[in-house]
């Protein structure tokens, strides 16, 4: 405990954790080639549906051996389902013109290295996973509100349904206002300190409830990094308050990150 308290408030570690970072992404973005699992020759796949955009036309996110995006006209399958595709696999193109949004680079980053045309699809499997029925149903009651793109994006930290509205807040640099993060998991922690009140919950009681929500919430948001970050650091610091334990806030963020 004592090292831990050492550990925490030294005015050093943080100039630690930052150069090991700096070392790591230096390493991951120079020296780490990511490469697509699939070939261009394949042309079936059994894949789940893990993310669709309702639109004129369907954008869709499937999970296989990795994420392929796909576009569809009336997309007749819902998040968890398995299905069997028939189609082919054509590189995303680059961009043209100079300084512009890359879309390209924007999908590469997060391994997507294909846009998958559908010729023929098929249900394998309907889904069971009880958070892809709480997501489908809430698609289907804000598939039609006005201003869904907002809800999408504070609930569930989807920005996609933004399209000329996000380059205004990029402009105007206000786009953190659209991502989710610490404010949505302060409000889940202030809603479950009322009930720790409300019911005399012990502290290791409310630890434990707060890991439950906050990994419900981590799932629930497609494991989003600033709803992990945000879990870690309440979760550490209501732990570090408890035992006493000085810290500086600095160091917790290096290490969370």
């Amino acid at each position: 405990m004592k090292k831990l308290k050492i550990i925490l408030q030294c005015k050093y570690y943080a100039f630690l954790i930052l150069l090991i970072v700096v070392i790591i992404g230096f390493f991951r973005i120079n020296y780490c080639s990511h490469k697509s699992k699939y070939h261009d020759s394949q042309n079936e796949f059994y894949l789940k549906v893990i993310s669709i955009k309702y639109d004129e036309i369907d954008k869709i996110m499937f999970e296989g051996k990795e994420k392929i995006v796909a576009f569809y006209k009336d997309f007749p399958y819902m998040l968890g389902d398995k299905v069997k595709i028939k189609g082919t696999l054509v590189k995303i193109n680059n961009n043209t013109i100079p300084n512009l949004f890359n879309y390209c680079d924007y999908l590469e980053k997060r391994e997507i290295f294909f846009e998958l045309k559908i010729q023929n699809i098929e249900l394998v499997n309907k889904n069971t996973q009880v958070i892809f029925k709480i997501k489908n149903y809430m698609n289907l009651r804000l598939k039609n509100f006005l201003n869904k793109e907002y809800i999408y994006a504070f609930l569930l930290g989807d920005i996609s349904y933004f399209n000329s509205s996000f380059l205004a807040y990029q402009k105007c640099g206000l786009v953190h206002l659209l991502t989710i993060g610490s404010f949505e998991i302060m409000i889940i922690t202030k809603i479950l300190t009322k009930i720790k009140e409300k019911f005399h919950l012990k502290d290791k009681s409310f630890w434990l409830l707060l890991l439950v929500f906050y990994l419900l919430y981590i799932i629930f948001t497609n494991g989003k990094v600033g709803v992990i970050r945000s879990s870690l650091y309440y979760l550490i610091t209501q732990i570090l308050k408890y035992y006493k334990i000085r810290y500086r806030s600095i160091n917790i963020i290096l290490l969370i990150c």
